[in-house]
């Protein structure tokens, strides 16, 4: 709880507040039959005619049509490593400890902005997948099975292949990510990320 106090504190991601309520709470760029006006342009091949504003038209002699941007909720899944090699220390806070951390304020941010939140937990013997959702008593849940693997781990702990970085990023493909994951890290390599944060559909 002492890291959920301090999520006003920062921001992780860019966040376009929508105006309407309707169909979620952040602008989308996918364009489609939205409340929220975006521009007047001229029809391109493909464009749903629906969408003609005919007194334009009329108006130029030339077809315009009227675009909107959709409204979608977001969803987040944080990818956190909690393999053997987070367990390690230059000072007096271990790395699997620091990332666990990071994730759990990223997680409280994201739940105060009124996404949903999941998690990908990479243990040393396999990958723990926790579905997004809107929900402090689900993000409770994922908080402790995180706080699980973090005390799992220990100097004996041997990471398995099938909980390989290559492995995470087929989980994340396969649940439809609509980008590549951002990355938290303090070696600037993907590979040694503390965590990962990726957005995905909402059916995943």
């Amino acid at each position: 709880m002492k890291l959920q106090s301090q999520v006003q504190s920062f921001s992780l991601l860019p966040h376009l507040v929508a105006q309407s309520r309707m169909s979620g709470r952040h602008g989308s760029p996918f364009r489609g039959r939205g409340l929220n006006f975006e521009e007047l342009r001229h029809y391109q091949m493909g464009d749903d005619i629906r969408n003609l504003d005919w007194k334009v038209t009329m108006r130029t002699g030339k077809p315009h049509v009227r675009t909107y941007t959709e409204e979608k909720d977001r969803n987040f899944i944080l990818c956190v490593d909690q393999r053997s090699g987070m367990y390690f220390s230059s000072i007096d806070t271990m790395k699997s400890v620091v990332a666990s951390e990071i994730a759990a304020l990223s997680a409280w941010r994201i739940l105060k902005d009124n996404d949903r939140v999941g998690f990908i937990i990479s243990r040393s013997n396999q990958i723990e997948y926790l579905k997004p959702q809107r929900s402090q008593n689900h993000l409770l849940h994922a908080l402790k099975r995180l706080n699980d693997a973090n005390h799992a781990l220990d100097i004996s702990s041997e990471d398995s292949e099938r909980a390989n970085f290559s492995s995470t990023i087929r989980m994340l493909g396969n649940l439809g990510s609509r980008m590549p994951p951002s990355c938290l890290s303090v070696t600037g390599q993907a590979r040694r990320s503390l965590i990962w944060i990726a957005q995905v559909p909402s059916a995943a």
